[in-house]
């Protein structure tokens, strides 16, 4: 069975395109370290005020 020039850079081209997706995607949505404690401290911070809003009301 020969394959020919167009089903040849289908195969050799399709998995290159499809990592290449896989890699722009991981890329764009990776978070660094630094940007991922800020965010866990502005969580902890609004958590916090929401504890401190919720027991004035019970006093």
């Amino acid at each position: 069975m020969s394959l020919t020039l167009a089903q040849m850079l289908v195969l050799f081209l399709g998995p290159l395109v499809l990592a290449t997706m896989v890699g722009i995607v991981l890329w764009l949505t990776h978070e660094k370290e630094i940007d991922r404690l800020k965010r866990a401290e502005v969580d902890r911070a609004l958590w916090l005020k929401h504890k401190n809003e919720q027991k004035v009301p019970g006093e």
